[in-house]
């Protein structure tokens, strides 16, 4: 169960990173599409976009992979830590897609 939720935490932050890529730059009248995480924001303005993405992937990847395969903690910690993991880059995907949908942007 912690190795599905592992995969399903690296494939939901890969759909928020696109979709984050994708809609980031999209504007409409006077409104701007802005980064919502201040952490992510932060970084995005230190070093753009791309590799700030690249990061944040990277460092959640790291910790899916470190919370799935460590049998040292219990696997209620570890599922329920991960299913965390899953739901943050879930919010962000349907709030990316309801603002792609506000700006008849198209969301392939």
């Amino acid at each position: 169960m912690v190795k599905g939720l592992g995969l399903l935490v690296i494939f939901m932050n890969l759909l928020d990173n696109y979709t984050t890529f994708r809609f980031l730059d999209a504007t409409s009248g006077n409104l701007i599409v802005v980064e919502g995480n201040p952490v992510v924001r932060t970084l995005m303005h230190l070093f753009g976009i791309r590799t700030s993405l690249g990061v944040e992937t990277a460092a959640m990847t790291l910790a899916a992979v470190f919370l799935a395969s460590n049998n040292r903690m219990e696997e209620r910690f570890r599922a329920g830590a991960l299913f965390l993991l899953v739901l943050l880059p879930l919010w962000a995907v349907i709030n990316n897609i309801q603002i792609a949908l506000s700006f008849h942007l198209p969301l392939i």
